[in-house]
């Protein structure tokens, strides 16, 4: 579960906002316009990738002040099943120049900034098109858990006598670390988590979840979808 700062709630996760922050993870996304995004994802040293936000009654946070504040301002990184994290819908892995259809994630994307059923009135949501370096630094969801059911086997018993018996803080806060994988890759240097789908209704898509906001090229003109 995430946990939200308590000067500055929209941060999201707080935990993860400092550690990325002192990661130096919390650089602006490179703005672009449509033919130049376009170029990029041609090139194939980049990939095509989407996020949709949608606005929210409850908060009264508007879906055009969420891409402001990823575009300018502060890097929101909320909960997620894989991972503390921002979350964007993507292409496989494509090696090389290859280059893969995007639709799929985009209409992922169009999903997520489309009402759902939240109260009485329709509400306007954004779609970010976004180009995502092929050689960031990423690691898979699968090896995540690998390694982190390796440290849970053989190394949190000796990181945990690390800590003395009058140091429970450190031991606390070792223990909720190793349960989120955004918070140990982003510890080790990943810039994304990239979630794959190799069969099923998500073929040909992926999610990244993203902990490095300066990787992101992101273009200029936002979709406005109800």
């Amino acid at each position: 579960m995430g946990v939200s700062h308590p000067q500055f709630p929209l941060h999201g996760d707080c935990t993860l906002y400092e550690i990325t922050k002192q990661r130096g993870f919390h650089g602006l996304p490179k703005e672009v316009s449509e033919e130049e995004i376009n170029k990029l994802i041609s090139s194939g040293s980049y990939v095509d990738s989407y996020r949709g936000v949608l606005s929210d009654n409850k908060s009264g946070l508007d879906h055009t002040k969420m891409v402001q504040d990823f575009k300018y301002g502060e890097f929101f990184q909320g909960k997620g099943i894989y991972g503390q994290g921002m979350y964007i819908a993507t292409t496989p892995t494509a090696f090389g120049k290859q280059i893969f259809d995007s639709s799929e994630a985009r209409k992922f994307a169009v999903k997520y900034a489309t009402d759902r059923g939240r109260g009485s009135s329709r509400l306007q949501g954004s779609v970010m098109r976004m180009a995502i370096p092929k050689n960031i630094k990423e690691i898979t969801y699968d090896d995540m858990l690998m390694f982190l059911d390796k440290i849970k086997a053989i190394g949190k018993e000796n990181i945990t006598k690390i800590s003395s018996d009058e140091d429970t803080n450190k031991d606390w806060l070792m223990k909720r670390i190793l349960k989120d994988p955004g918070y140990v890759a982003a510890l080790m240097g990943y810039e994304a988590i990239r979630v794959e789908y190799t069969d099923g209704i998500q073929m040909g898509l992926n999610y990244l979840v993203i902990l490095n906001r300066g990787i992101v090229t992101i273009q200029d003109r936002v979709e406005t979808v109800l």
